[in-house]
């Protein structure tokens, strides 16, 4: 028989009344219908081409290539072509310019615009524009959606089976997102906020290394740099080095600000141009240096330091515990520590010094004699008798050995707490010589000599006391033949009797110096004649120098 074309209006198949499927087969494998297809049953077939609608209540085949697909289940490999509805549809590839229904089920629905009023599920969900209830499946991609607002307990865009977790809107020009109903983080137009429900949620930024760079601890109100358990606002806390930097990008300052309720109260800075670090207040108030949570010095508010103290009333006073021990423990300034070195001076200024000096007009300190051991040396006094940047020179000194001299005889000198007792046994007759072991030939120089004499007389008690200076050079003071050198006498005795006191050399034909008062009455050492006297001779070692 050979091939022809039937042309026909409308051809329905029917079996006792009820429309059947119809095939066809022959050579001709892949029917094209030109005109609407609608059937109440089942269009199937490899390819089935239409170019306006089929629609009916069963389209199955592998591919469809529509204007139009309308009907209750569609079912189809791929399905290409300007609209795409229908109740139910299942396609491994659903493309077209508008794609709409209630459920289509696809591994990939690719279109311009597809609106579903329930839900479209798969693996790949990909499109221009998406306007949608839900959306479920394993990605997908829209280039732009509209999405209903949402709540934190049921955001618009959720995770499958966790419907309570998801992105959501609060409100005009805001994203949200929540996890378990409750709102962890919003963004608008004007700020990023986490946790804007106040709730007791932490926030933590990790770093490289540092589990913890950056901890918010909601329930603290509290935030750690490198801690999880910050116990101050903020809490910084490092490895073994710096922990904290502040720099600047400008010229001069770097530095810490100190305020309360807004105004600045103190800080801490570097002055770059002046190259000056400073730490100060901006209020009236001082300063106080604690240590072990004890106030140890302070700077008040007129500049004056106190140390041990917290009423300062001069530009610098010290305080400590009384101490009755004359060295360390009784010091209440030190100056000096480890440096040692003969010859070093550790010394304090005083007096005017101008902005072009670099010398005090005066100083006392203390110079190194010996650096062995432990050190000695001497204290030292010295002025300047010039209004020039000069320095001083030294006038005193008390050497280790507590002699008191001046420049020109440094090595000798006064001994102020040399006190030699003159050593007499039995009775200390008047008028007659007494040795006080004093030697010209070792100890020349300057003697005070101070006397006190108690006598007794006819039932009543006198005191006397008797001071005065001798020479003692290398050679005789004066002969026997020679008068006495008269001591100041003071006070009385009986009958008016005045005791004089003189030294002499020659008596014992040796080199020492000898001693002898001169009255007409006995005394004895030991008051056993009822009358005593006590003498004490304090050496100086050379004369003193005298501007």
């Amino acid at each position: 028989m050979p091939y022809g074309i039937i042309k026909v209006d409308t051809i329905t198949f029917t079996a006792g009344g009820v429309d059947t499927s119809v095939s066809i087969s022959g050579l001709v494998q892949n029917p094209t219908f030109s005109g609407n297809i609608t059937t109440t049953g089942t269009i199937s077939g490899v390819t089935v081409i239409g170019s306006t609608t089929v629609s009916g209540a069963t389209v199955t085949g592998t591919t469809a290539s529509f204007t139009a697909i309308t009907g209750g289940t569609a079912g189809f490999t791929t399905v290409t072509g300007t609209t795409v509805t229908g109740t139910t549809a299942n396609f491994a590839t659903l493309s077209g310019t508008t794609v709409t229904g209630n459920t289509v089920h696809a591994t990939t629905i690719t279109g311009i615009s597809g609106v579903f009023t329930s839900q479209i599920s798969g693996a790949t969900v990909t499109g221009n524009a998406g306007s949608f209830t839900t959306v479920t499946g394993g990605v997908a991609t829209i280039t732009s959606g509209v999405f209903a607002s949402g709540t934190a307990a049921l955001p618009s865009i959720s995770i499958n089976s966790d419907p309570n977790t998801g992105v959501f809107s609060p409100g005009a020009d805001q994203l949200a997102i929540s996890t378990n109903s409750v709102e962890r983080l919003k963004i608008g137009t004007s700020e990023v906020v986490f946790n804007d429900a106040g709730n007791d949620i932490d926030f933590r930024v990790e770093g490289d290394t540092n589990a913890n760079l950056l901890f918010v601890d909601a329930s603290a109100d509290a935030v750690g740099i490198g801690t999880t358990s910050p116990s101050a606002t903020l809490h910084v806390k490092g490895g073994n080095g710096n922990a904290i930097y502040t720099d600047n990008d400008g010229s001069q300052f770097s530095g810490l600000e100190i305020r309360n309720n807004g105004t600045d109260k103190a800080y801490v800075q570097y002055d770059n141009t002046n190259a000056l670090y400073k730490v100060g207040s901006r209020v009236s108030a001082p300063i106080q240096f604690l240590v072990g949570d004890t106030e140890r010095a302070r700077i008040d508010t007129s500049g004056r330091l106190g140390i041990g103290v917290t009423s300062v009333g001069n530009k610098l006073v010290i305080a400590q515990s009384v101490s009755t021990t004359f060295g360390n423990a009784g010091t209440y300034l030190g100056l000096g520590d480890t440096e040692n070195s003969s010859g070093q001076q550790v010394l304090i200024g005083f007096g005017y010094k101008g902005s072009s000096s670099n010398e005090y007009p005066a100083v006392i300190g203390y110079t190194a004699t010996d650096n062995g051991g432990n050190q000695k040396g001497a204290l030292v006094f010295g002025t300047r008798d010039v209004t020039t940047n000069t320095a001083p020179t030294e006038r005193l000194r008390i050497t280790s050995s507590g002699n008191l001299i001046t420049p020109n005889n440094i090595g000798a000198g006064l001994n102020i707490g040399y006190k030699k007792y003159v050593t007499i046994t039995g009775s200390f007759a008047a008028n007659t010589w007494y040795n006080t072991g004093i030697d010209r030939t070792t100890d020349t120089g300057i003697y005070l000599l101070d006397a006190w004499v108690d006598t007794y007389n006819t039932g009543q008690s006198y005191q006397m006391s008797y001071i005065g200076w001798f020479v003692m050079p290398n050679r005789a003071t004066n002969d026997g033949g020679a008068a006495g050198i008269t001591l100041h006498s003071a006070g009385h005795a009986p009958n008016a009797e005045v005791i004089q006191f003189r030294t002499l050399l020659t008596p014992g034909g040796d080199s020492k110096i000898y001693l002898q008062w001169q009255s007409n009455f006995a005394l004895t050492l030991d008051g056993s004649a009822g009358r005593n006297i006590q003498v004490a001779i304090h050496k100086f070692a050379n004369a003193l120098n005298s501007e």
